[in-house]
């Protein structure tokens, strides 16, 4: 397995609403390969986590994880994920966080859709 480096994130992560679902569904290890459909744990500018609902062999730091959808509140964002670190590892229950590429403009505009509804659900907490 690669070593993972230290987080360099910096951007804030921002949390769900209790009782709203935010998912990302993937095929792995690639297109056509296990349908995945796992809740994320939080979204920044750059990305998101989410805990992996079963294990994922293989699944390792630098890994690009192709064609992902996420659901957002009803939104749905397509795109590809970098995997940046497994915490603990590639096991049931370990947490992934990803860098996040959008597919299109769109898909741009809907990612900042929700990080701003996000933004302003936390204000008005």
């Amino acid at each position: 397995m690669t070593q993972q480096p230290d987080c360099r994130r910096k951007s804030r992560r921002l949390s769900f609403p209790e009782g709203e679902t935010w998912e990302v569904e993937f095929n792995y290890p690639a297109p056509g390969g296990l349908p995945c459909r796992m809740t994320l744990q939080d979204l920044s500018t750059s990305g998101t986590a989410f805990r992996l609902a079963h294990d994922l062999p293989g699944l390792e730091f630098g890994r690009t994880v192709r064609y992902a959808t996420l659901t957002m509140n009803g939104r749905k964002v397509h795109g590809d994920m970098l995997v940046m670190h497994l915490t603990p590892d590639d096991s049931e229950g370990s947490v992934c966080g990803v860098l996040f590429y959008p597919a299109t403009d769109t898909d741009v505009m809907v990612w900042r859709e929700a990080l701003v509804e996000l933004e302003s659900k936390r204000s008005a907490a």
